[in-house]
This record gives C-alpha cells, sequence and structure tokens, in this order.
C-alpha cells in the first residue's frame, strides 16, 4: 500500500464517506492532499483496492429513485493496517517527505506520547539509514550520490530533533 491509501484509511478513522467528500477532505486546505495530490479517479480506484483488501466496505446508499452512492466505511482490519503505518517508521528517506508528513497530518488524533514515540523511532530508523549509506562507492558520480543522500538524512534528522524539543 502507498502513503495516499493510509491517508484515505485515516481520513475515514473518524466517519464514513462518500468518494466525493473524501476527495474533497483530502485535498482541503489543511488537508493531506498539500503533500501529496491523487486525481478523483485514482482515488475511487484506491478504494476499490482497499475494498479488495477488506480494509473498508462499500454500502450502497439511494439518494433519489434513479441514483446511488457508496458511503466507505474503515472495517477494524483497516484500523488496525492504519495505526500500525503510523507506528512504523518510514523506510528510507525518498519517502520520508511524502509518507512521514502525511502521517503528521493524523498526528493531532494521537496522545502527546504516541507522538514522541513516532518522532523517536523515526530519528532511530535515520540512524541506520546512515549506516546503510556509509557503504565504501567507487567513482565520482557514486559518492556525489552517497554524499547527497548524507546531507538529506542529516537535514531529516535535524528537523526531527527540533520538532522532538517543541513536544517536550
Amino acid at each position: 500500500m502507498n502513503a495516499v491509501q493510509y491517508a484515505l484509511l485515516g481520513l475515514l478513522q473518524e466517519t464514513p464517506s462518500h468518494g466525493y467528500n473524501l476527495f474533497k477532505q483530502f485535498h482541503s486546505k489543511d488537508g493531506p492532499g498539500r503533500v501529496v495530490t491523487v486525481k478523483k479517479s485514482l482515488l475511487y480506484a484506491y478504494c476499490d483496492r482497499l475494498r479488495d483488501e477488506e480494509l473498508v466496505t462499500f454500502k450502497k446508499e439511494e439518494i433519489d429513485n434513479s441514483r446511488n452512492r457508496h458511503s466507505i466505511e474503515i472495517t477494524d482490519r483497516g484500523r488496525n493496517e492504519f495505526i500500525e503505518w503510523m507506528f512504523r517508521p518510514v523506510g528510507n528517506v525518498r519517502n520520508f517527505r511524502r509518507d512521514f508528513l502525511i502521517k503528521l497530518y493524523f498526528m493531532p488524533s494521537f496522545l502527546n506520547e504516541e507522538v514522541d514515540r513516532i518522532f523517536r523511532q523515526q530519528l532511530e530508523e535515520c540512524g541506520s539509514w546512515i549506516k546503510k549509506n556509509q557503504q565504501a562507492e567507487d567513482g565520482r558520480f557514486a559518492e556525489m550520490i552517497q554524499r547527497c543522500r548524507r546531507s538529506q538524512i542529516d537535514a531529516v534528522m535535524k528537523w526531527l530533533k527540533q520538532e522532538i524539543k517543541e513536544l517536550e
């Protein structure tokens, strides 16, 4: 699953929604759409995949005599999957910006201790990124990539440490 699918599960934590409302919520001024955008057609496809994985259910609702719409509701399995994702550190610096910032959007619904734990686990994961990045690389281009990755990791770690201080 990708960060957009997890974001959809997160949006459904509070209350069931319809596809169009979910799209509007996703792309609201302060929604996860500030981090990553998703087209309406793709959002519906993601919801279908979530249903196929039994993370959400669709319930048909009659609007009027000629039209129906589906209410999308998260399942217990979907809730568990979302919570596990929230506490699982982002696995690489390349995906950090997208994945962690989407997680950040949902952190206000967690206790401060849990938010602190999420930040500290991510900081620890960054340490493993550094270890992986320290392997000697041959060639100028490879060395430049390695330095670039290290500077990205350092920036992420600096930001995480600043935010942890703010949480205290």
